[in-house]
């Protein structure tokens, strides 16, 4: 469920796009999230340590239970996620509507409006979680009907980027070493490859990889609140990064 819930549908989207206009043959958000779970385990362990034993339910509980409990700083956290991650969903609903939109213009049907497909895709969302994330208000429920759908997600969505890979490199180009041979020789690669300024930011990205791992409050909500103790991180970190 961790890794469906990071690798979401604009990080297909964005990965990819990151690769093309960087040159980044892997990708820093990923790197980021690896290196946090392999080295920065102590640290998860302790915030599941802490979140358990205060009872936080949400990143605004948890840090407002480090100073006092303070409920202004709670609000105020609360308000930074919600304004942060409103941009943040509307990409993800734009990449998944844009992805409907471009199979159902390849498959020949009449011409869709996106912001209906964005309408449909955001409701269908809503009473997902409505089902699955929201029909126990305890916060110790686990909600495992709607981690066993985001896992099987996840499994869907690494399938299919094997699939678009195996049938790039086997079908359109005749092997790997056809397709580096092909992307060196292209004028339009070279051309690309002199835009990009000396530093594209890689490093600065890792970082935010590394800090997305517990501070998207979904992340956290996975991480912290939906796991059953800090034992959980040993197979968590193995996992994701393998993922």
């Amino acid at each position: 469920a961790l890794a469906g819930t990071y690798t979401s549908a604009w990080m297909f989207f964005g990965t990819s796009a990151q690769a093309v206009e960087e040159g980044w043959l892997l990708p820093p958000t990923f790197v980021g999230a690896s290196l946090m779970l392999i080295f920065g385990a102590p640290l998860l362990m302790r915030f599941i340590r802490l979140s358990k034993q205060q009872g936080s339910t949400s990143i605004a509980d948890f840090i407002s239970a480090q100073y006092g409990g303070s409920q202004w700083l709670a609000a105020a956290v609360a308000l930074l996620a919600v304004v942060a991650i409103v941009p943040y969903l509307s990409l993800q609903l734009r990449a998944v509507a844009d992805s409907f939109l471009l199979l159902a213009q390849d498959a020949g049907r009449d011409e869709m409006s996106a912001s209906v497909v964005t309408a449909v895709v955001g409701v269908t969302l809503g009473l997902f979680a409505l089902l699955f994330g929201t029909r126990h208000i305890d916060s110790s429920v686990h909600r495992n009907g709607m981690l066993l759908a985001v896992a099987f997600e996840a499994l869907v969505k690494i399938g299919a980027l094997v699939a678009v890979a195996w049938f790039v490199v086997h079908s359109a180009f005749d092997g790997s070493a056809d397709l580096a041979r092909t992307a060196l020789a292209s004028d339009t690669v070279a051309e690309m490859a002199r835009a990009r300024p000396a530093d594209t930011g890689y490093l600065a990205v890792v970082v935010l990889g590394m800090a997305a791992m517990f501070c998207l409050p979904r992340q956290f909500h996975i991480l912290m609140i939906e796991s059953d103790d800090e034992r959980d991180i040993g197979p968590v970190r193995k996992l994701i990064p393998l993922y």
